[in-house]
C-alpha cells in the first residue's frame, strides 16, 4: 500500500467513523509474516579442548558436556519479510500476535542428541541470552541423534506477551542457545551436523489512521 493511498484511506476512515458510518475496528488491516533464523549445528566446533577431537570414535565413559550453542541473529523485519506497508505502522500497531514457532531439524547425521533447545527474543543488537531485556519465547524439544525431524514449539502467554513488544519497532534479535551433552555410551568424540530452522510466524494488526 502506497504512503498517498495510506494518508487517503486513514482520511475515509476518519470521516467515517465521525459520521458514525462504521466502526473502528472494522477498518484494522492484518499481515501475517514469517521471521526466520537458520543455522548449522557442527560437531567439530562444539568438541571441547579437554576431549582429544582427532581420536577415533569410541562409546564414551560417562556424560559429557560440549561447548554450548548460542546462536545470535539481528532482524530488520521489514527486510526479512519483504513488506515495505509494515514500516508505516512502526511502534503504532493495534496488536501484535506470535500465532506459532515451527521448526525443522534436517540433513542430521549428529552422533549426539540435540538438546532442548530455546528461542530468546531481545533488542537489537543483543549477543547473549544473559544481555539486558532478552526475554524467552520458546523451547524446541530434543532431536535425537539422527533424526530428521519437525514440528511446533509452545509458547506461554507471558513468553508471548512479552515477546510482542520486542516486535513494536519492527527491529529486534533473535538468540538460540542449548547445552548439548554426549551421553554414556554415545560415540566419542561426537561427529555430524545438522541444520535447524526456526520460523516465527507474527500477526501484525493496525489502522490506517494510526499511519498518519
Amino acid at each position: 500500500m502506497e504512503r498517498q493511498s495510506l494518508i487517503f484511506l486513514a482520511v475515509l476512515v476518519i470521516f467515517s467513523l465521525a459520521c458514525g458510518i462504521i466502526d473502528d475496528d472494522d477498518t484494522n488491516v492484518s499481515y501475517e509474516e514469517e521471521v526466520q533464523q537458520s543455522f548449522t549445528v557442527d560437531a567439530n566446533q562444539l568438541c571441547p579442548e579437554r576431549i582429544d577431537c582427532q581420536a577415533n570414535q569410541q562409546p564414551s565413559p560417562s556424560d559429557e558436556e560440549l561447548q554450548p550453542i548460542e546462536v545470535t541473529k539481528d532482524i530488520d523485519v521489514v527486510a526479512e519479510t519483504g513488506n515495505q506497508e509494515l514500516a508505516d505502522f512502526a511502534g503504532a500497531f493495534r496488536s501484535i500476535e506470535i500465532t506459532a514457532i515451527d521448526y525443522k531439524a534436517e540433513n542430521n547425521d549428529l552422533t549426539f542428541d540435540l538438546p532442548p533447545t530455546t528461542l530468546y527474543v531481545g533488542p537489537m543488537g543483543v549477543t547473549s541470552k544473559e544481555d539486558e531485556g532478552v526475554v524467552e519465547l520458546a523451547t524446541i524439544p530434543a532431536i535425537p541423534a539422527g533424526e530428521n525431524k519437525t514440528g511446533q514449539a509452545q509458547v506461554s502467554d507471558s513468553s508471548r506477551a512479552a515477546s510482542s513488544e520486542l516486535f513494536k519497532d519492527l527491529k529486534l534479535s533473535t538468540v538460540v542457545f542449548a547445552q548439548p551433552v554426549v551421553k554414556k555410551d554415545q560415540p566419542l568424540p561426537p561427529s555430524g551436523s545438522t541444520k535447524l530452522t526456526l520460523t516465527i510466524h507474527v500477526k501484525f494488526t493496525a489502522n490506517p489512521q494510526d499511519a498518519l
